[in-house]
């Protein structure tokens, strides 16, 4: 009917390192949601990349999830932006994990205009103690 599917993956292995990206749009509609992969392995390191975007009327939500993995160490950031007319939220989510400590920091900012509003909250989690600041 009208949904429409594409799928595109490019992989390219220099030596040892692989790229590989898939991207995957679909449309239904007058919604279009894409979502695209991109994993970087280099030796024992692996960096992927998520975008997701979805656009509805004049509304469009867009989320990257980047992920580092070294060794045991865990380093994932998580970026959504909702943009409706003027108003803009982005959310930063930022996570560390090194053995059994897991260290988030979350950042929202709200921009209406020329105004901004952030914050920011840092989170540490180790075992089954919590400590979280509110700037």
């Amino acid at each position: 009917g009208g949904i429409v599917v594409e799928t595109v993956v490019v992989s390219v292995v220099v030596g040892g390192i692989v790229v590989e990206t898939v991207v995957v749009s679909v449309v239904v509609g007058g919604i279009v949601v894409e979502t695209v992969v991109v994993s970087v392995v280099v030796g024992g390191i692996v960096v992927e990349t998520v975008v997701v975007s979805v656009v509805v009327g004049g509304i469009v939500v867009e989320t990257v999830v980047v992920s580092v993995v070294v060794g045991g160490i865990v380093v994932e950031t998580v970026v959504v932006s909702v943009v409706v007319g003027e108003v803009v939220v982005e959310t930063v989510v930022v996570s560390v994990v090194v053995g059994g400590i897991v260290v988030e920091t979350v950042v929202v900012s709200v921009v209406v205009g020329g105004i901004v509003v952030e914050t920011v909250v840092v989170s540490v989690v180790v075992g089954e103690v919590v400590v979280e600041t509110v700037v």
